[in-house]
C-alpha cells in the first residue's frame, strides 16, 4: 500500500514539473510574439481577412473555398482584441499583438506536448530524459535555417499576421493531431475511443483538413504512410486496394475528405487567379528555391549526425544478436513513416507552389510541413540512444547549452513578420496614424473620408492597397472602434513614406 503510494506521488511530481515546464516554454513564446518578433496588422490583408467571417463548412466557387478554420478563427481574434483585451490596454493595435501571441503560442504548444506524449509512447523514457528532448526539439524549430550572418527564416515565423492565421497555425493544428493519431489510430479503427473524446477529434480533423491545402497535406501524408508502412508491395496491385480501402476505412474516409478538399480549392477564384500550368521550369526554379532555402544549420548538423550515428549504431548492435528490443522496433517504424511522410510532402509541395508562387516554398510557415518530419526523426533518435545508454544524458546539459546559445546569438537576427520586413514598431505607429485619421472623421460625423497611405507598388499600391478602405472601414465597425461604416477612399502620399521611412516598393 505504502509501495503504491509512494509511485503515484512520484508520477504526480513529475506531471507537475512537465506541466510547469510546459507553462514556462508557452510564456517565453508569448514574451517573444508580444516583445521580441510582435505580430502587428499592416497590409491590405491583415486588414481584410480580419474583418470578415465565413460560414463554418466549404463553399463552393469561394475566393478560398476550404480555408473554414483560418477564416472564423483570425475574425474571432479580431473580436477578442476588441472586445477583451483593448478595455483593460486600451490600445487596440497591441491588443491585436498580444491576443496573437497568446493564441498562436498555444497552438505551438499544443504540437510541443503533443510530441513530448509521443517520446513516452514509444520509449517510455524518464521524465527528465524527456523535457530534455522535448526542449530541443523545441528550440530546433529556431535554429535548424539559422545562417551565419545577414538575417535568418525560423520554422515559427510567419510572413504577416495574416500567414500566422491562414499558415502558421494550421500547421501546427495538423502535427498535434497527427502526433495524437500516431497513438491513437488504432482504437480508431476498431471504434474503442470514447464518445467524447472522439468528438473534439473530429472537430479537430475537420479544422486541420479544411484551413490549407499546404499543410493538411501533414494529416494525409501521414496517413498515407502508415498505409504504405503496412502494405508496401500490396499496394501495386489494384485487385488489393477493396481490402486495404474496408480494412482501414477511418484512414480512407480521411484521405477522401481531404480529396475532396483540394477539388473544392481547385475551383475556388484564387486559385484561378494564381495560375501557371505546371511546366517543368517551373518545378526546376521551385526546387531550385527549396535547395536555396534549406542550408542547415552547422550547430543542427552536428548534433543531429552525432545522434543518428550513435543510433544506427544501437540498431546494428541489436541486429547483430538478434534480439530487437521494442524501442528499437519502434525507431525503425518512426524512421520508415517520418522519411515517407517528409518526401509525400516535398512532392505534393513542389507541384502545389511550381502551380502557384515558387517563392512560397521558402518560407517557414510552408517549410515546416516538411522539416517537421525532419525534427521528429532527430528527436526520435534521441529517445532511443538515451533509452540504450541513460549514462549519456550526462552531456545533455552541455549540448542544451550549445543548442539554446546558438538559437539566441544575434550574429544573424530572424526576419521580421511583416511585409517587405517593415519594423513592427514602424507598423504599430502607421496603423494608429490610421486610426486617428479615421476615429477623427468618424467623431466628426463624416459618412466619407481620404485616408492617406504609403505609397506602395504600381500595380494597386499594395501593400496598403486601393480596395482596402472598405474593409479597414467594415473591421474598425464591427469590432466597436468606430460608430458607423464610414466610406473610405485610399490616397498614396509620399509624406507617410518620409515620415515613417517606408521604402517605395519598385515593382
Amino acid at each position: 500500500m505504502w509501495g503504491t503510494t509512494e509511485i503515484t506521488a512520484s508520477k504526480n511530481h513529475s506531471s507537475n514539473k512537465k506541466s510547469l515546464f510546459f507553462l514556462l516554454l508557452y510564456v517565453v513564446l508569448v514574451i517573444f510574439f508580444i516583445q521580441v518578433h510582435p505580430y502587428v496588422p499592416y497590409d491590405g490583408d491583415d486588414w481584410g481577412l480580419s474583418s470578415r467571417m465565413r460560414l463554418a463548412f466549404p463553399k463552393w466557387h469561394a475566393h478560398n473555398p476550404i480555408k473554414v478554420f483560418p477564416e472564423e478563427l483570425f475574425p474571432v481574434a479580431g473580436y477578442l482584441a476588441a472586445y477583451v483585451v483593448n478595455p483593460i490596454l486600451h490600445d487596440y493595435v497591441f491588443s491585436i499583438t498580444v491576443v496573437t501571441a497568446f493564441l498562436y503560442s498555444g497552438f505551438i504548444i499544443f504540437y510541443i506536448y503533443m510530441f513530448s506524449g509521443l517520446l513516452d509512447y514509444w520509449f517510455r523514457l524518464k521524465s527528465y530524459e524527456n523535457v530534455f528532448i522535448t526542449l530541443l526539439f523545441f528550440v530546433f524549430h529556431f535554429i535548424v535555417l539559422k545562417g551565419r550572418d545577414g538575417s535568418s527564416e525560423y520554422l515559427f515565423r510567419s510572413i504577416t499576421l495574416t500567414c500566422v492565421y491562414h499558415y502558421a497555425i494550421p500547421a501546427y493544428l495538423n502535427f498535434a493531431l497527427a502526433f495524437y493519431l500516431w497513438r491513437k489510430v488504432q482504437l480508431y479503427s476498431e471504434r474503442k475511443i470514447g464518445i467524447c473524446e472522439c468528438s473534439i477529434f473530429f472537430l479537430g480533423l475537420y479544422l486541420a483538413l479544411f484551413s490549407n491545402i499546404q499543410h493538411s497535406i501533414i494529416m494525409t501524408s501521414f496517413l498515407g504512410s502508415l498505409i504504405i508502412s503496412k502494405y508496401g508491395k500490396d499496394l501495386l496491385y489494384p485487385i488489393q486496394w477493396k481490402n486495404i480501402i474496408l480494412q482501414n476505412r477511418f484512414i480512407s474516409c480521411t484521405i477522401l475528405v481531404w480529396i475532396i478538399s483540394l477539388i473544392f480549392e481547385a475551383n475556388g477564384e484564387n486559385a484561378a487567379t494564381l495560375g501557371h500550368t505546371i511546366q517543368i521550369l517551373q518545378i526546376k526554379k521551385t526546387i531550385d528555391i527549396f535547395i536555396h532555402a534549406v542550408k542547415l544549420n552547422q550547430i543542427f548538423l552536428i548534433v543531429s549526425i552525432f545522434t543518428l550515428i550513435m543510433g544506427f549504431g544501437y540498431l546494428y548492435k541489436e541486429k547483430l544478436v538478434k534480439k530487437t528490443t521494442e524501442e528499437g522496433k519502434n525507431l525503425v517504424k518512426i524512421l520508415k513513416i517520418s522519411i515517407t511522410a517528409f518526401l509525400l510532402t516535398l512532392i505534393y509541395l513542389i507541384l502545389i507552389e511550381a502551380k502557384a508562387i515558387p517563392w512560397y516554398i521558402s518560407r517557414g510557415d510552408v517549410l515546416i510541413s516538411m522539416l517537421g518530419w525532419i525534427l521528429v526523426v532527430i528527436c526520435a533518435f534521441m529517445g532511443y540512444v538515451l533509452k540504450k545508454n541513460s549514462r549519456i544524458f550526462m552531456i545533455a546539459p552541455i549540448v542544451a547549452l550549445i543548442v539554446l546559445c546558438e538559437a539566441m546569438n544575434p550574429r544573424s537576427q530572424y526576419k521580421e513578420a511583416t511585409t517587405n520586413y517593415v519594423l513592427p514598431k514602424t507598423a504599430y505607429a502607421l496603423d494608429n496614424d490610421f486610426l486617428n485619421q479615421i476615429i477623427e472623421a468618424d467623431q466628426a460625423g463624416e459618412n466619407e473620408m481620404i485616408l492617406y497611405v504609403p505609397i506602395g507598388n504600381k500595380k494597386d499600391n499594395w501593400p496598403h492597397p486601393f480596395y482596402m478602405g472598405y474593409n479597414i472601414s467594415s473591421k474598425l465597425f464591427n469590432e466597436g472602434i468606430i460608430s458607423k461604416r464610414i466610406k473610405i477612399k485610399i490616397q498614396p502620399d509620399i509624406r507617410l513614406n518620409q515620415k515613417y521611412h517606408i521604402a517605395i516598393p519598385k515593382y
